[in-house]
């Protein structure tokens, strides 16, 4: 059995990943914002959410997806 400290440490660092990865995804959002904004078209782009939800989930299990769609879900509503 592995050690809790272990454990968490590779919690932690993967949550730094995670945390950076967002922060880098925030970044690549925004620009596409002030490109949509630039051409007025609108930021909002439901297919294009559900695009990316189906390639995110596509070779993962039923629990996996419904995981993996209510996590993206919040990110993509916070990014609006």
């Amino acid at each position: 059995m592995r050690d809790i400290h272990k454990i968490r440490q590779d919690i932690n660092t993967i949550s730094l990943e995670i945390c950076n990865s967002l922060l880098k995804r925030k970044r690549l959002v925004e620009e596409i914002h002030q490109i949509k904004r630039e051409m007025n078209l609108t930021i909002y782009d439901s297919e294009r959410e559900q695009e990316l939800l189906d390639i995110l989930t596509e070779d993962q299990t039923q629990e996996d997806q419904e995981y993996i769609k209510r996590v993206f879900q919040a990110i993509l509503t916070e990014m609006r």
